[in-house]
């Protein structure tokens, strides 16, 4: 089981180190917010120690892909993408996980801050030994985050026309945070960065320091005390300039750390001011193959006081190396390897900023042979919305649990009283035959209540085994009776729905393992990894270049990116109800979309980010052809695919649901289908042969 680090804990004493190069002296300071909590001081005493390291002395970061789009939500296990390249291409997990905090994809001033789904991904990383850093760009009146232009007093004043929009914003982002500080994590806050770069809070020193300070405040009085402070810079070596105060800065760092000619430059402008240097962004942005060692051999001979760095990842280019690659990406496997085997680097599960035991290793299964509860079971991983996850009460404070599990006027005694997003996991050693739960929204949320929507999902070794659909405190109670034979690792997990976790207090009453295990059967083909993706030269499908798997539809590209290419996505969509299904697209340029043979979306011309719609009945587990043209006409481009229908709330359509055959695959309980009369009057093989014959769609000129 993963335990939460303690919030208690004692000073690292670091020993006095003879070292062959010169360090710059950095006292002790304490933290800018002087009611930061014992664990945040921890970590900031432990970065201001690690200069004085002979070894394991710069903590490895790496950036999480962005969620894009306004329904982005956390669907286990992709979103810690490119974490899991990394550990599949280097046998290392980095040490700190990276995220922007606010999506980038938004209309007008619909921008939200997406704490719901980073939040699940940065406490697991917090609790298997990582540190967290987070970066926020709120956007102005505008509605970009660009324009450095921009009425301050409109922004931050009181009254101004765009202060509540941005306050909503600050609320947001303050609750999210809330979450990770009742979770015991502390986060390495970095809000507003770039300063000198071309954002609304940058262009002037005056201007930033404006912005920090009101946020700094803002956050502080709201009781924010596991945040430590990091300003950092455009590669303009401007620290000293738009420093706003020791008062209201922890760590200062390097973004964009990219030109490795002039870093040495970079950092002079902000040695000397007595605060921690890290490199909050790092990489080659020319979409070169990159050599991960030259981060650390430049921070070993330029600058040995760097204390962690934090590699940058956003987009792909055709060469599949990556924009700012990570550090998992492409052909650079071997030097990410050698970058995070340095005896300089240090990784997730090596960070001890508080000298405690490592963490227990997850328990043994129950006894087989006989029923169990699962509240009298230990979590081999526990998440959870609010609070710990409770056994035999409903979900209830960090401090203290609810009160009886409750559902439609009926007590349970036993069961698991959760808070969306929850996510628990239990060794079952394959001993057991069966899973059964009641389920629903507990009775202390009011009918009349926001929120209190939730989806709850139980998985299997991976596999999906049970979906409640959306259940809401007026639902009736649903009944999970699931097959778990053979299974070795049982996932409860509850969503928020898409709307948000308000009142989601959802509780697993009576939850039990059926003993009399048996091997399990076969799963079915596992070819449900996402579309297949054919990628062109040019807008009209002239040249192929490239051929691959893309497990979404969901990209934003920008330069270094080829200004014209075009792209086809072919593959078969397995819905899960019976229902009509609603396809919206968000593209920036052309787009045309087939669910079935039929044309739903055709908006085949150059035009800005614009969404599209269609919609069309699906049976569920019949498999349909799915296939999408885009095309990207100038500098900057995206395309993404999302889902919904009446008991699924909208969201980008997951790789589990697409599959690459349809011959000969059987459902469980149904028999073998092949393809003939499935694709509708125009099927994927119809669609391909016009593509073959050169009959593509010309964009309109």
């Amino acid at each position: 089981m993963f335990q939460p680090r303690q919030q208690s804990v004692p000073w690292l004493l670091a020993a006095s180190v003879c070292l062959w190069f010169a360090v710059p002296e950095l006292e002790a300071q304490d933290p800018a917010n002087p009611n930061t909590n014992a664990t945040a001081r921890a970590v900031l005493r432990y970065l201001q120690d690690l200069p004085n390291r002979p070894d394991k002395r710069v903590v490895s970061g790496q950036r999480l892909h962005d969620f894009y789009g306004d329904a982005a939500r956390y669907a286990p296990p992709t979103t810690n993408s490119p974490l899991d390249q990394v550990f599949a291409k280097t046998g290392k997990w980095t040490g700190i996980a990276s995220a922007e905090y606010a999506n980038w994809h938004y209309s007008g001033t619909s921008q939200r801050v997406i704490w719901r789904e980073v939040n699940p991904v940065m406490i697991d990383h917090w609790n298997r030994g990582g540190l967290v850093e987070l970066h926020f760009h709120p956007i102005g009146p505008s509605g970009t985050i660009g324009n450095p232009s921009e009425d301050l007093d409109q922004i931050l004043n009181p009254g101004g026309a765009f202060h509540s929009t941005y306050m909503n914003l600050l609320d947001e982002a303050a609750a999210g945070l809330t979450n990770l500080q009742d979770n015991g994590v502390v986060v390495l806050w970095r809000p507003v960065h770039d300063f000198g770069g071309p954002f609304w809070w940058g262009g002037t020193p005056d201007r930033h320091r404006r912005v920090w300070r009101h946020m700094f405040n803002y956050f502080t009085g709201k009781g924010l005390n596991n945040l430590l402070w990091v300003l950092s810079s455009y590669p303009t070596a401007q620290h000293r300039d738009y420093w706003p105060g020791a008062e209201y800065v922890d760590i200062l760092a390097l973004d964009w750390a990219v030109d490795w000619a002039t870093f040495d430059w970079q950092v002079a402008g902000a040695r000397g001011l007595g605060k921690p240097l890290g490199i909050s962004q790092s990489g080659e942005s020319n979409g070169n193959v990159f050599d991960f060692r030259t981060i650390i051999n430049t921070i070993r001979n330029q600058a040995p006081e760097m204390t962690f760095f934090i590699e940058f990842s956003t987009g792909v280019d055709f060469a599949g190396v990556g924009w700012d690659q990570s550090i998992g990406s492409g052909p650079t496997g071997p030097s990410g390897t050698a970058l995070l085997n340095d005896p300089w680097v240090i990784n997730r599960g090596e960070i001890d900023f508080g000298g405690g035991p490592p963490p227990p290793p997850p328990p043994p299964p129950p006894p087989p042979g006989g029923d169990v509860f699962l509240s009298d079971l230990l979590f081999t991983s526990e998440l959870n919305g609010w609070g710990p996850a409770e056994r035999d009460a409903t979900n209830g404070t960090r401090a203290a649990p609810g009160g009886p599990i409750t559902l439609n006027g009926v007590v349970f005694a036993k069961g698991l009283g959760t808070h969306a997003y929850s996510e628990l996991h239990f060794n079952l050693g394959g001993a057991y035959s069966a899973f059964v739960s009641d389920i629903g929204v507990d009775d202390d949320v009011a009918d009349t209540a926001a929120g209190g929507t939730v989806i709850f999902q139980v998985w299997g070794d991976g596999s999906l085994l049970y979906d409640s659909g959306v259940m809401t405190a007026t639902s009736a109670t649903q009944r999970v009776n699931v097959s778990v034979a053979g299974v070795q690792d049982l996932a409860l997990i509850v969503l928020d729905a898409g709307d948000g976790a308000t009142n989601d207090h959802a509780d697993w009453a009576g939850a039990s393992l059926i003993g009399g295990g048996s091997p399990r059967p076969p799963p079915p083909p596992a070819d449900g990894t996402g579309f297949t993706a054919e990628y062109y030269d040019g807008v009209d499908f002239a040249t192929l270049i490239r051929t691959q798997i893309d497990p979404t539809i969901d990209f934003m590209w920008s330069t270094p990116a080829p200004d014209e290419f075009s792209v086809i996505w072919t593959g078969y969509l397995e819905p899960r109800f019976s229902e009509v299904h609603t396809f919206r697209t968000l593209t920036d340029d052309g787009v045309r979309l087939w669910v079935d043979g039929r044309l739903l979306i055709d908006h085949w011309e150059d035009h800005s980010s614009a969404w599209d719609a269609g919609t069309i009945a699906l049976t569920a587990g019949q498999r349909v052809a799915v296939r999408m043209e885009y095309y990207k006409n100038g500098w900057a481009g995206e395309a993404h695919l999302y889902w919904s229908s009446a008991s699924r709330p909208e969201e980008l359509i997951p790789p589990s649901r697409v599959f690459q055959a349809l011959a000969g695959w059987v459902s469980p309980g149904g028999t073998a289908r092949d393809k003939s009369g499935t694709c509708g009057a125009l099927g994927m093989e119809t669609l391909l042969v016009l593509g073959v014959l050169g009959l593509v769609r010309r964009r309109i000129r």
